[in-house]
């Protein structure tokens, strides 16, 4: 079963994200993404490195970058778009840093955040070994949108559309639901950062709440750059080479 993980906030979010920088999918289909972690998206800060850069196309089939090369700070993925309809250009799933998590009151809490140390701990708590696994969207759409793309699955941890992100305009809604592992997930938090809000993860503008079906609606009032994330943790699969997992899957747009 898996647990909530409710993470401690930082003063700001380092948050991976791919976005485009050349887009001439209308032209001769060429689109160039840049990925990188950042505490203030979209400016780009450490690259965002993977080996298991997909494209998913519109007829849901999955393939592999042409192009990858990386700097310090981002890291540049490139890809011919040749079939009409939406794309999901996603980092994968990766996995990452390691550390140490306890279950505590129910709840997964990861050591070394909110004076929570193994010294700290309330005696006998056992302490599990724990590893990060995060996923990076962006969707583009080459002619006329489609939608067969948006419930294709990576990883375990899901921001599902409900509308085609390809589409979004200022004053009309976005939808979007949580799942992990096929289940929504109800009373799950949020982080909505806008092209001139708080880049704060525990700031009250920046946070939302699942309702009980695992939806959440936004209605953008600003063009430009959003991003949607949401953090979870749980017990890892089976073969892993940790006792839980840290997700983070974030999904950024462009509204027009």
């Amino acid at each position: 079963m898996a647990l909530a993980f409710l993470p401690a906030m930082p003063a700001a979010a380092h948050a991976g994200f791919l976005w485009p920088v050349i887009d001439r999918a209308e032209e001769d289909g060429t689109v160039r993404m840049m990925a990188s972690f950042s505490d203030d998206f979209p400016h780009a800060d450490i690259a965002l490195k993977s080996d298991h850069w997909t494209i998913v196309d519109p007829e849901g089939t999955k393939r592999p970058f042409e192009t990858i090369a990386s700097s310090n700070s981002r890291t540049f993925v490139e890809t011919a778009l040749t079939a009409k309809g939406t794309y999901r250009l996603s980092s994968g799933e990766r996995l990452g840093r390691t550390g140490q998590a306890a279950l505590i009151d129910g709840t997964y809490r990861l050591l070394g955040r909110d004076g929570l140390s193994v010294e700290t701990l309330p005696e006998g708590t056992p302490v599990l070994t724990s590893q990060t696994a995060t996923v990076s969207d962006f969707y583009i759409t080459r002619g006329e949108a489609s939608d067969t793309v948006l419930d294709t699955r990576i990883g375990r941890l899901h921001i599902v559309p409900l509308q085609n992100p390809t589409n979004l305009v200022t004053g009309e809604p976005f939808e979007i639901q949580i799942v992990f592992e096929d289940q929504a997930i109800t009373d799950q938090r949020v982080t909505w950062f806008t092209p001139s809000g708080s880049r704060e993860e525990a700031d009250p503008e920046t946070q939302l709440q699942t309702d009980p079906n695992g939806r959440i609606s936004v209605t953008p009032l600003t063009a430009g750059a959003h991003l949607l994330m949401v953090r979870r943790i749980a017990s890892a699969p089976e073969g892993a080479e940790t006792d839980v997992r840290s997700y983070t899957t974030v999904l950024s747009f462009e509204v027009k």
